[in-house]
């Protein structure tokens, strides 16, 4: 476990790096984010918009990139995406945020119409919409890292409270991967998001 949280203290270093030189160090959960989505104006906190930790959406507006982002003439963060769909990962996440840990809100969705679009805005931000969390059966290894200990001399409690943190461990071990790699794959997506400027913004009044 300790080289796992030397693992998250220097990965937590890194994003406070980027911060410093893209973004804002003083970002917090409390903020109020008010967003130009494909002309529709939506607002939130930014940790309703960073709920779900090591995705592509969570990197948007962790404050890390704050000054990398494409604003309108409001000063409003703007993203070229259809409006409908993102207001729908809101929706998804507010009822998510709202639900109990053991609980968890429906899947994500909007009308006929926009169900294309949204279908590809999912992957695009790295959201993972499973409904469950079943906690699957105790795995024992064949071999297990403790294995110079007499397992057979143990209580049964005992042996599975052991692999249970062995098991705990690898979760750990992956988690922090996922988030390690998402991280390196950062700056290229907000590059590839925030191409072009405020003079680029362009309205259209269509009734």
């Amino acid at each position: 476990r300790q080289d796992i949280a030397k693992e998250q203290e220097k990965l937590d270093k890194q994003k406070q790096g980027v911060a410093q030189k893209h973004g804002d160090v003083n970002a917090a959960d409390s903020d109020t984010l008010e967003l130009n989505v494909g002309g529709k104006i939506i607002s939130a906190t930014r940790g309703t918009f960073t709920l779900l930790k090591g995705t592509k959406l969570e990197a948007l507006f962790s404050g890390r990139w704050e000054r990398k982002l494409q604003r309108d003439e409001m000063g409003r963060v703007f993203l070229d995406l259809n409006p409908v769909c993102f207001q729908s990962i809101l929706d998804y996440l507010v009822e998510k945020k709202l639900y109990a840990k053991d609980r968890y809100p429906k899947s994500l969705n909007t009308d006929l119409e926009h169900e294309h679009i949204l279908l590809h805005m999912i992957p695009y931000f790295d959201i993972d919409v499973s409904n469950t969390q079943e906690k699957s059966a105790p795995v024992y290894p064949d071999e297990f890292p403790w294995e110079e200990i007499d397992m057979e001399g143990l209580p049964d409690n005992i042996k599975e409270a052991m692999f249970e943190e062995q098991k705990s461990l690898d979760i750990a071990k992956q988690d922090l991967q996922r988030l390690k790699h998402n991280f390196e794959q950062e700056e290229v997506f907000i590059h590839s998001l925030i191409k072009g400027s405020v003079e680029d913004i362009v309205k259209l009044n269509i009734s």
